[in-house]
């Protein structure tokens, strides 16, 4: 008695040889294009976040430095100076070179909440606010990532940054 031929014993055409080859190269394109488009987004989600927390850190820094009318330069300036180029510098940067924009500002602020507004008739101080703000120009020689193709399409072109800190009015003690 003779058994049926198997399945996988069938020959097939020397016609389909080639074709998984062809289809692979279809394939991995697309993939190489994904896992290159999330290896740039994580990058770039990275450096916003370092943007993000140097901003907020340098915005922090300024809140228990009190003001010191005698001195032409405003005290709180300096502190977060030092402390935007310090965290700037955590990620390889620097303020205003190669794309990347630092501002900060000390300014009177409105006091939104009642709360606030009652602290501040209490101390008999004045309401101030400190805003930091970078900003990231992407394009061009100061790109984080090399252009790949199809991807550099999808990229923001600049990332910025902005944290505001309200400052607390320090009461003056009386000896």
């Amino acid at each position: 008695m003779q058994l049926p031929p198997r399945r996988d014993a069938i020959p097939t055409s020397r016609a389909d040889d080639g074709a998984a080859m062809v289809e692979f190269a279809f394939v991995g394109l697309i993939l190489a294009v994904f896992l290159f488009g999330i290896i740039n987004m994580g990058v770039l989600l990275s450096f916003k976040q370092n943007m993000t927390q140097a901003a907020s850190e340098s915005a922090r820094a300024a809140i228990p430095v009190v003001n010191d009318t005698t001195t032409p330069q405003d005290e709180r300036y300096i502190v977060v100076d030092d402390t935007l180029n310090r965290t700037v510098g955590e990620f390889d940067q620097a303020c205003n070179v190669d794309g990347l924009t630092c501002e900060r500002k000390v300014h009177d602020c409105a006091a939104n909440t009642d709360d606030y507004a009652a602290i501040v008739e209490n101390l008999n101080a004045d309401p101030a606010c400190v805003t930091v703000r970078i900003e990231f120009d992407n394009t061009g020689g100061n790109r984080i990532m090399p252009a790949f193709p199809l991807i550099a399409s999808f990229e923001p072109k600049t990332m910025s940054s902005q944290t505001t800190s309200r400052l607390v009015p320090v009461p003056q003690l009386t000896p």
